[in-house]
């Protein structure tokens, strides 16, 4: 249920290769929450590759870490909705996104439009 803020508490599995890349940008407390509600925004969901999480009888387990986040109710419902769409849990959904919004290759293109608008706008 929707604090009076219109946001939920949600529990999600990270991967530990997207729980670090989140992490280097952590500074406060609340930044976890912010920085993954930021990918979900900012990617294009239907560009990126959620990997199974059906592990079968695979003999390499992979590590995640479970945590809890703040974000508003409507993308949570959005997230739920596109999830059940592509037949992904929403965890698996949302470490997709993590992993390539903060991908060193999307930081960097990312850094270079900011200089690029920066330039342009100093001109």
């Amino acid at each position: 249920m929707p604090n009076e803020a219109g946001e939920i508490l949600f529990p999600i599995r990270l991967s530990t290769k997207a729980n670090g890349l989140v992490r280097k940008r952590f500074k406060a407390r609340g930044d976890l929450s912010r920085l993954i509600v930021e990918a979900i925004r900012e990617t294009n969901w239907r560009s990126v590759e959620v990997k199974s999480r059906n592990l079968g009888r695979s003999k390499v387990k992979p590590s995640y870490v479970t945590t809890t986040i703040t974000m508003p109710a409507e993308v949570h419902e959005d997230l739920t909705d596109f999830a059940e769409v592509q037949e992904c849990s929403v965890s698996a959904l949302i470490d997709a996104l993590v992993l390539d919004y903060y991908s060193p290759t999307r930081t960097a293109e990312r850094r270079a439009k900011e200089r690029a608008v920066t330039t342009k706008g100093s001109k």
